[in-house]
């Protein structure tokens, strides 16, 4: 569910930032990272949604969450700070602040996606 509030908050500011990098392209880098953020996100929200409804997917979930968990930790959070230091380079102060909102946006998803891997593997232990 925490997936779910993630991926609505990251949607509103890849949202915001695609549209305003059509008149200021510095936002652009901003735009996509958040984007691919809410896509790891709403992804999050699936598999949990498919691991609480399906005891039989508790087997097979372990290799993409390793890989969206990397994808979150990776792109979300480094992203976040290179869009950061992107703004700050191009001297865009709005595209800069908008890199640092989506810091701690990016951790929470990859936080959320290591419950939930965490979740998973408890399940295949006690299967």
């Amino acid at each position: 569910m925490l997936s779910l509030v993630f991926g609505g908050l990251t949607t509103i500011v890849a949202i915001a930032s695609l549209v305003a990098s059509l008149t200021d392209p510095s936002f652009l880098f901003v735009g996509i990272v958040a984007l691919v953020v809410t896509t790891v996100s709403f992804f999050f929200a699936g598999f949990a949604f498919r691991f609480l409804r399906d005891p039989s997917t508790r087997l097979t979930a372990m290799t993409p969450l390793l890989w969206l968990v990397a994808a979150a930790f990776f792109i979300g959070v480094f992203g976040s700070m290179g869009a950061f230091v992107y703004g700050q380079v191009v001297l865009n102060q709005e595209a800069a602040a908008v890199g640092l909102l989506l810091l701690p946006l990016a951790g929470g998803v990859m936080v959320t996606g290591a419950v939930l891997l965490g979740a998973v593997v408890r399940a295949r232990q006690s299967v």
